[in-house]
């Protein structure tokens, strides 16, 4: 993936699987992550995880919570690991 908003997501969806929480609005992630940690985790520079984090916000597929914790609100596209696409078709029969 070379889009650093891309791998916000994908690194996003994967805390999901093993701290996410299926709440109405998305996928809740109760991790307090810091723009400069998320920029070590998908391995770019802090101002640039600050715009694709803006951007994804901008975009409606990603909301920071007021307790810090993150909502995941868009699709899983292609790009992210067969087990996450497993991982959020179980979730979607939990929820429905």
């Amino acid at each position: 993936m070379n889009s650093v908003d891309r791998r916000l997501l994908a690194q996003l969806w994967h805390l999901a699987e093993e701290w996410g929480r299926v709440t109405s609005e998305g996928i809740a992630v109760p991790l307090t992550l810091s723009h400069r940690l998320l920029a070590q985790l998908v391995g770019a520079r802090r101002p640039t995880v600050s715009t694709a984090l803006a951007k994804l916000s901008t975009d409606g597929k990603l909301v920071r919570r007021g307790d810090d914790s993150w909502l995941i609100i868009d699709e899983p596209d292609g790009t992210l690991a067969p087990v996450s696409a497993r991982t959020i078709l179980h979730l979607r029969r939990l929820l429905a």
